[in-house]
């Protein structure tokens, strides 16, 4: 049983939703500490807000900052991925949402980043929320933005990390947004891409070819009872006598199906074909009907999101001759500068976004949203 508490420990601070106490957590793990990209000085206008959410049980609690002059502005979005994180997306001791709205308000844009449902100061129900139920909150949030006068709806749109790209995907269809930007937003069915992170895991970790296609068994066993369990409270019961079966204390069972049996993982896998495809169908009809463009960032140094996997699959799924695919060379999941990828070098490299990514974003969207004035 061993191999699947390696599996858990390897796969479940990223792949999905984490409890907000895992801030702490991870800050506790990396050390709290100065980054230098962290602003100094912010020169431009910085206010606390709070808006409606998605729904009537939430109120999201954030920091909109404006260049200082009249505007209007281009407006962005900011929408955090799997972890359930704070306004600044905290988490390995860095701060990147805070460090990208700085370098996009000091280039001309509005921007907007909260904390999520049930989290911060935020209110809502973190264990129990949906991707659509987050989707709701960021439309929610876009909405509220665009509605400003010195916001131009017709120049705004979304920047969403890893799964938060899908939750954007999502918020597009109920607001009008000009542009998508995503960085490290995967297009491969879940089942694949959690198969082929522990691969690469697997592999990079010097494990043999024998358990990593073990390891891959147990994944595939507990995919097929979240996905053929009607409800959360059944694939947690399913999941704990598999385990058991296979070896596992009682307390190992339990914490098995805590970490796989929750309603964002079942409604992941009750959706899926789990044909293990290589592209997710609903991810690419999503695409297929957005028609503005789309940045698409990898890290080439990625080994969650596989830059090899998924940028091939990437630029035929997008529909606006503006959209742009690119691997960052050098940079991980999180796009720091990176040799190998780790939680280990996440939490000791000094730089939170490596400089040439922040670039990359401001320039394309400065380019695109000039064909748009």
């Amino acid at each position: 049983m061993k191999q699947l508490l390696s599996i858990l420990a390897s796969l479940g601070a990223f792949a999905f939703p984490i409890p907000a106490s895992a801030e702490g957590f991870w800050d506790f793990v990396c050390g709290l500490q100065a980054r230098p990209q962290n602003p100094h000085t912010r020169p431009y206008q910085v206010h606390k807000i709070t808006i409606p959410g998605g729904d009537d049980t939430v109120v999201l609690a954030g920091e909109l900052t404006l260049p200082h002059n009249n505007g209007p502005f281009p407006g962005v979005v900011l929408v955090s991925g799997s972890a359930i994180v704070d306004r600044n997306s905290r988490i390995l001791g860095h701060k990147p949402f805070l460090v990208l709205a700085d370098h996009l308000t000091r280039q001309g844009y509005a921007v907007l980043r909260y904390d999520d449902r049930g989290f911060g100061g935020s209110s809502g129900d973190t264990y129990a929320a949906l991707d659509s139920d987050f989707a709701a909150d960021a439309a929610a949030a876009f909405s509220w933005l665009v509605e400003r006068r010195d916001v131009v709806r017709a120049r705004s749109g979304y920047i969403g990390h890893s799964q938060g790209g899908n939750k954007s995907l999502l918020a597009a269809q109920l607001t009008n947004s000009a542009f998508l930007v995503h960085l490290g937003s995967g297009v491969q069915p879940i089942e694949t891409l959690l198969l082929e992170q522990n691969r690469v895991a697997g592999a990079h970790e010097g494990l043999s070819a024998e358990l990593i296609a073990r390891q891959s068994y147990e994944l595939r066993s507990i995919f097929a009872i979240l996905h053929r369990s009607e409800t959360v409270e059944a694939a947690a019961q399913q999941l704990e006598a598999w385990a058991t079966r296979e070896g596992a204390t009682k307390r190992q069972a339990k914490r098995l199906s805590s970490t796989y049996a929750t309603p964002w993982m079942h409604e992941q896998f009750r959706n899926s074909k789990l044909n293990f495809a290589q592209i997710d169908e609903t991810t690419a009809t999503l695409l297929s009907r957005f028609s503005g463009p789309v940045l698409a960032l990898y890290g080439e140094k990625d080994l969650l999101v596989g830059a090899a996997t998924n940028h091939p699959l990437t630029p035929a799924l997008l529909t606006n001759p503006l959209s742009s695919v690119i691997t960052m060379r050098n940079v991980n999941h999180f796009f720091q500068p990176a040799e190998n990828g780790t939680i280990e070098e996440m939490c000791e490299t000094e730089i939170t976004i490596e400089p040439k990514v922040l670039e990359t974003i401001a320039d394309w969207l400065d380019k695109v949203l000039s064909k748009r004035e």
